[in-house]
């Protein structure tokens, strides 16, 4: 309990690695915020998740929302079972802290159009005024793709105009919400995939609605520290992020050495576990000031229409307007 006597009430729904690993430490940690329930379909996997944190377990969220009248839904379940207890949550007026993909019925690889009918169609239910909804884009968090974001708010790089990325495809939504953030909404998508249902790469041309254009290329490949490089070029210098643990140079027009030079060295230990806590003290802060956190769900939406456009482009062989969501209240 903070010095304002509040405390949130955190059910966590989903008890599987994300959950048990990262998310419930985080809110665990939290000066004003208590776990009081956890649920998933594996119903031992409640218990022993409740019982680290003395909460009660139960197997599906509407006995949850009933019985436990929690402040905060923290939905860590996969990505094709996030939809009804997002749902639930919502409708019960709860403030929510989702893991990306906002949903994907056949996995984070397959996103398609009707993914996007049907998350939209959830939150379209979403008060803003009842409801903090986060989504949990934790690479938003390390430092080199901050810096990155830095430089082209500050005008470090100029006026921004192409866009080269490349990644593993387990950081695909990632990636997608990155160059969002970065570079602005995307418009268009023209979209080319291998065929097979194991493997999925894909080429993609983008277009920003702010005139500049780019590409994004997903592959699967052994893990290694490059999982993704993004580019930015500018009229006077361009940023480029290598690695999850990463590194971040600026390199001026015709400069000889970068002007920012951040390599991996620099960074020492792993970005990853650290980014989750990251997030979530983000988005509680947004939950004590009342005010919607960044990344929201209009962000989560926004990112999946861009891969619903990219799979319907891949599939038509035909460039694709990238839909664009009407804001409730």
């Amino acid at each position: 309990m903070t010095a304002s006597g509040v405390t949130f009430r955190v059910a966590i729904v989903g008890c599987g690695r994300m959950g048990s690993r990262f998310h419930a430490p985080a809110f665990a940690a939290q000066p004003d915020c208590r776990i009081v329930a956890c649920a998933s379909r594996a119903l031992d996997k409640a218990a022993l998740l409740a019982q680290t944190y003395g909460a009660t377990a139960y197997a599906g969220v509407g006995e949850l929302l009933e019985r436990e009248d929690p402040d905060v839904v923290v939905i860590t379940t996969a990505e094709w079972a996030h939809l009804e207890p997002l749902r639930a949550a919502l409708a019960a007026g709860r403030h929510v802290f989702i893991e990306k993909p906002l949903h994907a019925a056949r996995g984070q690889e397959w996103v398609n159009w009707e993914d996007h009918e049907q998350a939209a169609a959830v939150l379209a239910g979403w008060d803003r005024r009842r409801s903090l909804v986060g989504v949990n884009f934790n690479y938003r968090t390390m430092p080199h793709l901050r810096q990155l974001k830095a430089d082209i708010e500050s005008g470090a790089l100029g006026t921004i105009r192409l866009v080269d990325a490349s990644v593993h495809l387990n950081c695909w939504s990632h990636a997608v919400d990155l160059l969002r953030w970065c570079c602005g909404d995307v418009s268009e998508v023209f979209a080319h995939w291998s065929v097979g249902e194991e493997r999925l790469e894909r080429a993609v041309s983008l277009r920003f609605a702010s005139g500049a254009v780019g590409t994004l290329v997903g592959a699967r490949y052994d893990f290694r520290d490059d999982l993704f490089r993004i580019e930015v070029y500018g009229t006077t210098a361009r940023g480029v992020v290598e690695g999850l643990n990463g590194s971040y140079r600026r390199l001026a027009e015709e400069a000889p050495e970068p002007d920012v030079l951040w390599p991996r060295k620099d960074f020492g230990n792993d970005l990853f576990g650290p980014s989750f806590r990251a997030s979530i003290d983000a988005y509680c802060e947004a939950l004590r000031s009342g005010r919607q956190p960044s990344p929201n769900g209009d962000d989560a939406l926004a990112e999946l229409a861009v891969e619903a456009a990219i799979h319907r482009s891949a599939t038509s062989g035909q460039a694709t307007a990238v839909p664009r969501a009407e804001r409730g209240e």
